[in-house]
């Protein structure tokens, strides 16, 4: 599973699932979580406090089937 979580560079997260998928064969799940990551890190400016307000969602991210995805 790749977690899209809105932080990455422009096309980027395009770029990963077409690397799994001409290079490696690799079927891979897309999740597309950048609003849950986004307004958990509303407001926030701390580094260390941007790093643990993105732990929650990205352990829950990985432990659950994700409710919209995109291939």
């Amino acid at each position: 599973m790749f977690v899209d979580n809105g932080l990455l560079r422009l096309n980027e997260g395009d770029q990963v699932m077409q690397m799994f998928a001409q290079n490696m064969g690799v079927k891979v799940i897309r999740a597309d979580a950048e609003e849950r990551f986004l307004a958990k890190l509303e407001g926030v400016s701390d580094p260390e406090a941007k790093r643990k307000a993105l732990v929650t969602p990205l352990s829950r991210c990985s432990m659950k089937k994700p409710q919209k995805s995109r291939t």
